[in-house]
């Protein structure tokens, strides 16, 4: 079994050394490191090519900035691996012996996606690494999904996620060219096409939390645009879906991206970087989202709409996220 790890990189210089070697460094070495330079204008270029010059397992590809979405999809295109993974260039793997004990996994399960979990890494000591779901308990649950989900470890990112190769082939399942939460659309996507789901319960991944990264901004009207757009293109095809139990998953796992969405637009609104109400107003039309109750996350939204109603709802998220985004000093 052959992994091919997927590395956009854009002005990483300083932590893309790091990502790599946490991958080189894994015991476990059929494997491939696709580095996919995206329009570096730092020195990461010579970086991936110092990398690659020390380890044949690597290779590098250059193209014009076109984001993470298309860097990612340029490096399914050249990759020869069973299966894929999407690590972030300024994150890193932990365990050392993780895609061994992943490759055990697989070897037997054949899973079209296995999942496993992560830390968010601030600073200071890791700690107990094991997850608090537990393999055992997951082979135990009749729909893997659904206890995923119910336990808050389907997360959107790219990053939690070991992709049968031909399963994205055989689909034609790519990141949406979209600059912003292009992994809400990746991951919807692969939910409704795979059939078969696996388990690593211990928490394999570093996702480094930056203050100057993406994530911890303040939303312009162009990156509401795209979640907007990934979100609906989901609820598009969620039509496809004729299995019941999926489509409840489905709809559990859009919840989240929704509502995080309704209190980002609302939150615009507010501060006038949204002149127009017509965002909502089609997002009201989603709404049907909120009932999917298995994301602990989304319960007490819920409630809350169940309760005050949608409008009343809309305004209480978007002060939610105005004071979310003060405590990010954003």
């Amino acid at each position: 079994m052959k992994f091919s790890i997927i590395i956009p990189v854009y002005n990483a210089e300083h932590f893309i050394e790091h990502c790599v070697e946490s991958i080189l460094n894994q015991t476990y070495k059929n494997i491939e490191v696709l580095l996919i330079d995206d329009g570096s204008t730092d020195n990461s270029r010579e970086v991936c090519y110092q990398i690659k010059e020390a380890d044949s397992r690597v290779k590098v590809i250059h193209q014009d900035n076109t984001g993470a979405a298309g860097a990612r999809n340029n490096g399914i295109k050249h990759a020869s691996g069973d299966y894929l993974l999407f690590p972030d260039s300024d994150d890193y793997y932990l365990i050392r012996e993780g895609l061994q004990e992943i490759a055990d996994l697989l070897e037997k399960s054949q899973a079209d996606i296995l999942f496993f979990d992560h830390i968010i890494y601030k600073g200071g000591d890791f700690g107990d690494l094991s997850s608090d779901l537990t393999k055992e308990e997951v082979d135990k649950s009749e729909n893997v999904l659904n206890i995923l989900i119910k336990r808050d470890k389907l997360t959107r990112s790219a990053w939690t996620k070991v992709v049968k190769r031909q399963l994205i082939i055989d689909n034609q399942i790519s990141f949406p060219d979209v600059r912003q939460t292009e992994d809400t659309g990746f991951t919807a996507d692969l939910l409704r096409v795979a059939e078969t789901f696996d388990w690593y319960d211990k928490k394999f991944y570093a996702y480094v939390k930056h203050p100057n990264s993406i994530t911890a901004k303040r939303l312009t009207k162009q990156t509401i645009d795209y979640s907007f757009y990934v979100l609906t293109e989901a609820i598009k095809k969620r039509e496809s879906i004729t299995d019941s139990a999926r489509l409840l998953s489905y709809d559990s796992y859009l919840a989240y991206p929704y509502i995080v969405l309704l209190g980002q637009v609302k939150e615009a609104m507010n501060r006038g970087e949204l002149v127009s109400d017509d965002i909502l107003v089609k997002l009201k039309d989603y709404s049907f989202l909120i009932k999917a109750g298995l994301n602990p996350r989304t319960v007490p939204i819920r409630l809350m709409c169940n309760v005050l109603g949608y409008n009343m709802t809309v305004l209480i998220l978007g002060f939610i996220m105005d004071q979310t985004y003060k405590k990010q000093g954003v």
